[in-house]
């Protein structure tokens, strides 16, 4: 291969890298180890497994009105239900009674109430069974822990014997979903990562050590002039002679890691304080409280023009913003925006496994001994399901007393509203327009709610 003028090639244990060539192109060989079908279908249902899994978790047994653990003996002020989740759980609850009121009705009239009254009296669905899906969940999303950090450490092993950039690619998008089961464990682990034990910290650490590996080998991929058809260690040089960072697909799924994984560990009480939350708003607030005082200070002195056009001009838009970055930070805060996110960043990255699959030989669509190996180590995770739904189900009958006294401690809460008391005597005790307007504006936008 010959270099362009002024750019030359550069050598690597044997492999000359050539970055502004047109003929540098060659033919991509299948690597099932990589690539093959039992791989991709072994990633592709452990995801949706782990994600199915917590769609049923928070659709049957979450529970938003419970305490953290680390609260149970708290304050009950400092802790509130997110008003979404909250909405949503009173929304199934709702439901769930009327469709057994509805099939109640029914058995009655075909004499048949008995059976409905055994079914419901023993329901499965109660805390243990809840239990046992944190533990499958658990178990899920180590056995694509370890998987994933095996796929990425190989690549990075092997990428100087001259893997091509297509299956750099395929081991990135495959590790995306190792990534992304651990994420979607974390949104269980919330409540009992306040007590965090040793086998926890160890899952942090691996997953940080797996995300940090992830986005590097995509940023490898960022280059523009990064090539299927040519080596990926070509890329993983520095300096380069050439380097444009500026692939929206790689850069956007890096964003998404990172951003995703500090924002979980931030919801993690025991490593940022949900009072740094607290404290951001109430400074906000108190700033937005200065401003309004001043306004409705001077605006006594004004004339009724004057005060309706402040009004519509500065507070109206001033109260629409701070209602809508409550509800935003409500909204991004909630379980529900976490598994909503889940399942779209799984269809995103099933998408694009697929369409980078569709470009590769065909030869690994082949099922070897290497494809089938995959989907027999899937089937240790399918026993632990069913084991775990086992041992639950059994357990529900009966409930220890521990974990009975536990739940009591964790009952549900439901704090008194507070409010800003305002302390501009001058303030208060007039009670002209721009002073009715400030009350409202205290008592729409300006609660001391929690995050």
């Amino acid at each position: 291969m010959v270099a362009m003028p002024g750019l030359p090639a550069t050598r690597s244990e044997g492999i000359e890298c050539v970055y502004t060539s047109t003929s540098r192109s060659m033919e991509i060989q299948p690597d099932p180890d990589i690539s093959g079908i039992g791989m991709v279908i072994s990633f592709l249902v452990t995801a949706w497994l782990v994600v199915g899994l917590i769609v049923v978790y928070y659709a049957i047994y979450y529970n938003p009105h419970l305490r953290p653990r680390d609260q149970s003996g708290g304050d009950p002020d400092e802790f509130r239900a997110n008003p979404f989740d909250l909405c949503l759980y009173r929304a199934k609850d709702t439901s769930s009674r009327m469709i057994r009121s509805i099939l109640m009705s029914s058995a009655r009239m075909i004499g048949q109430a008995e059976i409905l009254t055994n079914l419901f009296g023993n329901s499965r669905f109660g805390p243990a069974t809840g239990a046992g899906f944190v533990r499958i969940i658990t178990a899920l999303s180590d056995v694509q822990l370890f998987t994933g950090l095996s796929l990425v450490i190989g690549g990075f092993s092997t990428a100087q014997n001259g893997m091509l950039g297509y299956h750099w690619k395929m081991i990135t998008r495959l590790a995306w979903f190792s990534t992304l089961t651990h994420l979607a464990a974390l949104s269980t682990w919330n409540r009992s990562l306040h007590h965090i034990s040793v086998k926890q910290v160890l899952r942090l650490i691996l997953m940080s050590c797996l995300a940090i590996m992830l986005v590097t080998a995509i940023m490898v991929t960022a280059d523009t002039g990064f090539d299927d058809d040519y080596y990926a260690v070509c890329y993983m040089r520095v300096p380069r002679t050439i380097f444009n960072i500026a692939n929206p697909d790689a850069l956007s799924s890096a964003i998404l890691i990172v951003s995703n994984i500090l924002i979980r560990l931030c919801k993690m009480r025991r490593i940022t304080p949900k009072s740094t939350f607290t404290m951001a708003k109430t400074r906000v607030i108190l700033l937005v409280r200065q401003l309004l005082a001043w306004f409705c200070i001077h605006l006594q002195k004004a004339s009724l023009r004057v005060n309706l056009f402040v009004i519509l001009v500065f507070l109206q838009p001033l109260v629409g913003f701070m209602m809508y970055l409550e509800i935003t930070m409500h909204l991004i805060s909630s379980t529900a925006f976490e598994i909503y996110w889940l399942a779209t960043a799984s269809a995103w990255g099933t998408i694009r496994l697929l369409a980078l699959r569709s470009k590769g030989p065909s030869g690994e669509d082949d099922w070897s001994f290497g494809q089938i190996l995959p989907l027999a180590m899937f089937i240790a995770p399918v026993f632990i399901v069913l084991d775990n739904l086992g041992i639950s189900a059994a357990d529900h009958g009966s409930p220890p007393a521990a974990d009975a006294a536990d739940e009591l401690s964790r009952s549900p809460v439901t704090p008194p509203r507070q409010y800003f008391v305002w302390s501009e005597e001058s303030i208060i005790s007039n009670n002209t327009l721009p002073m009715r307007r400030l009350l409202y504006v205290e008592r729409l936008s300006l609660r001391n709610t929690y995050i």
